[in-house]
């Protein structure tokens, strides 16, 4: 009996430990991550991704960069097919047009709900440091990247530092890279063809947001080389199997843009 309940015992700590990291902790950094970046006022926004805050708006305008991005939003919003143009980083637009959609030209909301959508940074590095150490490491870094994050914001009136509140693919891309170090060690780890087909499904829509990011690809190929115990046939497979996904999942915006 003594025995049993013992076993009991350490069953319900297990469960209550898991339940603690896997989502308490993971809501409650995302919560406070929110809550604090959107606690900075907008007239902070002051610089040269935002247009001058002045009345009658009073407002941010997105300005430079930023500005070119909304503008294409807005364009695929009305029917225009971006103007007829070629944008770069095509994702993030209609991510913007999302929110256009929604929330139509209160910048304010659009601002809020962009920081709601991107709050969830410091939550894939929680459990990205936790895949690779403990917990308390990927608690301790989604709090370096969560009052980083709110430095940058107080300071953006003084510096071009790319932010969560501005319309720049910085910060998504970010994000996107920091998710496809998860899928990517998820799929070294099985080396089975479903993974092998996420990962490379993944890393086409990462391209989508930013195509420099293709400059880690033979980074993750070399990794992989490792992963799969230097096993070259095995290797090769996966890497053709990996870019024909990569290759289909950007196919349809390359034959747009032809």
């Amino acid at each position: 009996r003594n025995s049993q309940f013992a076993i009991r015992n350490s069953q319900l700590a297990t469960r209550n430990s898991q339940l603690i990291t896997q989502f308490f902790l993971p809501v409650s950094l995302y919560l406070t991550a929110y809550a604090l970046w959107l606690s900075v006022p907008f007239e902070v926004l002051k610089n040269s991704f935002y247009a001058p805050i002045n009345l009658p708006a009073n407002i941010p305008f997105p300005y430079s960069d930023a500005g070119f991005y909304d503008f294409l939003s807005q364009s695929l919003l009305i029917g225009t097919d971006y103007l007829g143009r070629i944008p770069p980083r095509p994702l993030y637009v209609v991510f913007l047009s999302v929110l256009h959609f929604f929330f139509g030209q209160n910048y304010p909301a659009v601002i809020a709900a962009q920081t709601l959508v991107f709050a969830i940074f410091p939550v894939i590095l929680y459990f990205l440091a936790k895949k690779l150490h403990s917990p308390a490491a990927g608690v301790t870094v989604a709090l370096f990247t969560i009052f980083r994050e709110l430095v940058s914001l107080w300071i953006s009136s003084n510096t071009r530092v790319a932010n969560s509140k501005m319309f720049t693919t910085d910060f998504p891309t970010a994000i996107g890279i920091a998710l496809m170090c998860l899928v990517a060690i998820w799929w070294l780890e099985r080396r089975d063809l479903k993974s092998t087909l996420v990962a490379g499904g993944s890393f086409g829509l990462l391209l989508l947001f930013r195509t420099q990011s293709l400059l880690i690809l033979p980074v993750l190929f070399i990794l992989a080389w490792f992963a799969y115990q230097r096993k070259t046939k095995e290797w090769i497979m996966a890497g053709i199997a990996f870019g024909l996904v990569m290759v289909l999942t950007v196919l349809p915006w390359l034959t747009h843009n032809y």
